[in-house]
């Protein structure tokens, strides 16, 4: 009998483990960056409390037609952001660490965001 009671009490602390939400599942702050528009406008973009460790295609730049990619990316999370030349985080990476924005000669169309 104990042994069932004990078997439970794990499975019971186990499912409430798995179901707590955590504060790695997304950076706090803000990340903006600068595309031009499908009219050749200058556009600035906001992703706000992004997921952490989930790749991002970033709007404006997102599309296999949109060749010129962002710039001026803005780092204000509490995570680092790693920025990415091409689409589902492929490509030339740079690193922007917190408080940082991307250097001018840098462009990408895709970010992670991860906490080391």
């Amino acid at each position: 009998m104990r042994l069932r009671h004990t078997a439970g009490a794990a499975l019971g602390a186990l499912a409430l483990i798995v179901t707590l939400p955590t504060s790695a599942d997304a950076a706090t702050g803000k990340f903006s960056y600068t595309f031009t528009n499908e009219q050749g406008k200058t556009e600035t973009d906001t992703e706000n409390n992004p997921a952490s460790h989930k790749c991002i295609d970033l709007l404006g730049v997102d599309k296999p037609e949109d060749h010129s990619g962002a710039w001026s990316g803005r780092n204000a999370t509490d995570n680092v952001a790693t920025v990415y030349t091409d689409l589902e985080c492929l490509g030339t990476a740079t690193v922007i660490k917190k408080g940082l924005t991307s250097p001018p000669d840098v462009k990408f169309r895709s970010v992670i965001f991860n906490t080391f």
